[in-house]
């Protein structure tokens, strides 16, 4: 077929083409014009530069989040068999990643407690990470580190690379549950018994997070969500306390890591515009942000699309501050 005859077609026009050989176009009016927005679609999908190394411009950046999908725990699937626990052949999930042309995967690789799944998670991950990237090197994997760790770490060695950059004496020794979480108590057991929330200014708590997202990279991950960060550092200290040098694996190609978070039910980005524009504006950036409108349909809909995990959906408790611990570097 002719694409001149079907990009300028438009619903409720008549066809030249069709009406000069005496055909009812009222049939395939609408067929042709699915064709042509499909058409269209893949040639603009083709067209986009995906292409960053080191840094990343706003335009790759909306390229990749027009192109972005959540698939959670995609990469726990494993490739050599034919049916997952679920009875979903793993190489139709591959397929419908590369058919529809998605290019960043959200949450395809993830833990929410249960931490002694990690290293068969991990062996799955990888060839099918690699599997993707050689069908389309564009692609970008999230993992996700969530506000959560349960006894299951105590049965984790810490590997020597993590202890030596963490400048820790060379020992063999496993992860310790009890020295990740807050001094005083606070979020012990918040998900459950042996379940808690850890607390980010411990040592043995940054550890952990370095050891899972290094792990993450090292099977072709190259992004990453956070969760709530927010239950994780309830101190009253300045964020640049938590700095520390990436790590940055020799494999890995384009040499940089997305990451975003949660701050209560928003992107982190999000209030960082918002606290942006208080102080572009010349106003108090101490006032709390203004509270979004009410929307019946979005909040309904919110409510019912049963997506959210049954963790997020918990009441809160009243926040504390407290002061950092002794061991924050």
């Amino acid at each position: 077929m002719d694409h001149a005859h079907v990009l300028p077609i438009e619903i409720g026009k008549r066809l030249p083409i069709s009406a000069s050989r005496g055909i009812d176009d009222s049939r395939i009016r609408l067929p042709l014009n699915l064709i042509g927005a499909v058409f269209l679609w893949a040639v603009s999908a083709i067209a986009q530069d995906y292409h960053f190394d080191g840094t990343i411009s706003k335009p790759v950046l909306e390229n990749y989040l027009s192109r972005s999908i959540s698939f959670t725990e995609l990469l726990h699937d494993d490739l050599t068999q034919p049916r997952d626990a679920k009875g979903v052949d793993p190489r139709d999930n591959l397929r419908l990643i590369l058919d529809t042309k998605a290019k960043f995967i959200g949450r395809s690789l993830m833990l929410w407690g249960h931490e002694n799944n990690l290293a068969p998670f991990l062996k799955t991950a990888k060839p099918f990470a690699e599997a993707l990237h050689q069908a389309d090197p564009d692609i970008v994997l999230q993992a996700a580190e969530f506000e959560i760790v349960t006894t299951n770490v105590d049965t984790i060695s810490i590997p020597e690379r993590v202890l030596v950059e963490f400048g820790q004496a060379v020992s063999n020794r496993n992860f310790r549950y009890q020295d990740m979480l807050y001094a005083n108590g606070h979020f012990a057991n918040h998900w459950g018994n042996g379940s808690s929330v850890p607390d980010m200014s411990r040592l043995e708590a940054r550890m952990w997070f370095f050891f899972l997202a290094s792990s993450y990279i090292d099977v072709g991950i190259e992004g990453f969500h956070f969760g709530q960060v927010g239950l994780m550092d309830q101190h009253e200290v300045q964020p640049e306390r938590h700095a520390r040098p990436d790590r940055q694996p020799g494999h890995l190609g384009r040499e940089l890591v997305r990451s975003d978070i949660f701050v209560g039910r928003l992107p982190a980005d999000q209030h960082h515009r918002d606290q942006r524009q208080h102080h572009a504006d010349g106003r108090d950036r101490t006032r709390p942000l203004p509270q979004r409108q009410a929307d019946p349909d979005r909040d309904a809909c919110d409510e019912n699309r049963g997506q959210r995990r049954h963790h997020r959906d918990r009441p809160r408790p009243k926040r504390r501050v407290e002061p950092p611990d002794s061991e924050r570097l």
